[in-house]
Formats: structure tokens, C-alpha cells, sequence
């Protein structure tokens, strides 16, 4: 990523960070699912 951007390859930045986002995203949603599935302590409403 660092080496497009330098080369001012701008398309593959912006795939790069969709990509990166959305796996942040992803994950992040799969370990409030875990946190919620596996403490006990919380409660589905």
C-alpha cells in the first residue's frame, strides 16, 4: 500500500482500504458476536 501510494496509484489504495476496512469491520463484528454467545452475564433482548 505504501509503495502505490507512492507511486500515486490511487486505485489500488482505495481497494486496499475497502479491503482493510471491511476486515476490521468483519472481525470486529465476529468477536462482539463471540463476547456475546460466550459471557454469560449478558442477555438477549
Amino acid at each position: 500500500m505504501i509503495n502505490a501510494a507512492s507511486r500515486r496509484d490511487f486505485q489500488v489504495v482505495q481497494a486496499l482500504t475497502l479491503i482493510f476496512g471491511t476486515a476490521i469491520i468483519a472481525i470486529n463484528l465476529i468477536a462482539d458476536l463471540a463476547v456475546a454467545l460466550l459471557d454469560p452475564r449478558t442477555t438477549w433482548r
